[in-house]
């Protein structure tokens, strides 16, 4: 079968041996597989995990299962991250700081024909069914919208806080749209790419102003200067919400007497558990559903990874996805 795997800074499609499954694991074949900004990182060497795995966002069909829960054709999104929810840091609302969150992942990844899903994942409501009204497409936001679920419901914005989102791409826009979907009218977003700036508006969120008495401003992407914005541009007694994962090795130089002086609250938010993705689905079914995949602006075949972590890469594409098929 085909993977994508990192070779010097860069992506090759390799052929290596479907997985073999143990017993409580299932085998996914996947169908469509989000390009995530970690996955540029990883490739780039510039991403803080030892043991870097590409594609994380993917969604797919059973082929093989060796537990009861699932069964061959089952449309599924597997979590590649899954806490134990039962230490006392999972107990105390914590569950992405669990021990055990980023022990296990996708084999070899997301963005392979078939990928093992491990028995951890699977017992620890790792994995979910699709409903049939959910294309792959829209599946494969699962992930990073379950991310958005986490972040907001951690900031927990008053219903008329006027909010910034410094980076306008498939993060910042899933952010802004999340909030709009729950009554929030004064949503901004700022980008340093125009083409990002305006696709925003096109959805109709207004670019910031340069104001400086933002209630939230959450900071989307994870470029020093894009953090140090976030900060200038919040007012007094507000917060900052730090959610883009910054590269390796990089350093914010900010007063900290002025964040005391200023009473400026500082969160971040890392990854998502069960209940986050269970939210996440919810949002994109029903009457009122998000439209996410109007966010996707290119499509690549898996033979074509690398053409695709380089299309998402440039910051001249809003969401790129990976599929099986060039129409999914």
């Amino acid at each position: 079968m085909l993977t994508a795997s990192i070779a010097g800074g860069t992506v090759e499609i390799v052929e290596c041996t479907k997985p073999e499954l143990a017993e409580g694991e299932i085998l996914v074949m996947m169908k469509a597989c989000g390009v995530c900004g970690t996955d540029i990182e990883k490739v780039a060497g510039h991403y803080t995990a030892s043991a870097p795995v590409i594609g994380h966002e993917a969604v797919g069909e059973v082929v093989e299962s060796r537990t009861p829960q699932f069964k061959p054709g089952d449309r599924v999104f597997p979590h590649h991250h899954v806490p134990c929810y039962s230490c006392w840091l999972c107990r105390h609302g914590s569950t992405t700081m669990c021990e055990s969150y980023r022990r296990y992942n996708l084999e070899p990844g997301g963005f392979s024909e078939f990928f093992r899903v491990p028995k951890w994942n699977v017992k620890h409501g790792g994995v979910v069914k699709i409903p049939d009204s959910l294309s792959y497409d829209a599946g494969s936001f699962i992930e990073p919208l379950a991310c958005v679920v986490r972040s907001l419901r951690k900031c927990d914005p008053a219903t008329d806080s006027h909010v910034l989102v410094v980076g306008a791409g498939p993060m910042g826009l899933l952010h802004a749209i999340l909030l709009r979907k729950r009554g929030y009218t004064e949503v901004s977003i700022k980008d340093v790419s125009e083409l990002r700036a305006g696709y925003a508006r096109s959805l109709g969120f207004k670019s910031d102003d340069g104001a400086k008495d933002y209630d939230l401003v959450i900071v989307a992407s994870g470029h020093p200067s894009a953090i140090s914005a976030g900060f200038r541009s919040v007012r007094r007694g507000g917060r900052v919400c730090i959610f883009g994962v910054p590269y390796k090795g990089n350093h914010l130089d900010i007063e900290t007497a002025e964040l005391l002086n200023n009473e400026i609250s500082i969160i971040t938010s890392y990854g998502a558990d069960d209940a986050d993705v269970a939210e996440a689905i919810r949002s994109m079914n029903g009457g009122d559903a998000l439209r996410v995949e109007k966010l996707i602006s290119e499509r690549f075949r898996l033979e074509d990874t690398a053409l695709a972590i380089k299309a998402a890469a440039t910051g001249n594409a809003i969401k790129v996805l990976v599929t099986a098929d060039s129409a999914n």
